[in-house]
């Protein structure tokens, strides 16, 4: 089965909230931090932003986390009308405040 023959499917796997978390978060220039890499589930590429946490704030290692879901842009067999990706979703952690700009994920 190719990765474009994956039908969608919204159930809540585990698995791939671990593979998403291991895909680092980089601070960005405009106070943003980004994770961009491939969908543990289909393999196409997923993007996630949001707001860089202020430096007191420690928000990754806390267990808060967020619901994300792939938004790999194909449309795959049984996609809803309107929706994209490949259904997987999950709670993933959100940013550290201790990373340092364009660092790749380390901590300062």
């Amino acid at each position: 089965m190719t990765d474009f023959e994956i039908p969608y499917d919204e159930t809540r796997d585990p698995t791939w909230e671990v593979g998403v978390d291991r895909i680092p978060w980089r601070r960005r220039h405009d106070d943003t931090c980004s994770k961009t890499g491939p969908c543990p589930r289909c393999g196409h590429s997923i993007a996630f932003v949001e707001e860089a946490p202020a430096d007191s704030e420690s928000r990754g290692a806390g267990g808060q986390g967020k619901f994300e879901e792939c938004n790999c842009e194909v449309v795959h067999p049984e996609t809803p009308e309107g929706r994209i990706g490949c259904g997987a979703n999950g709670l993933i952690r959100r940013a550290d405040s201790n990373l340092s700009a364009d660092s790749g994920g380390t901590k300062r």
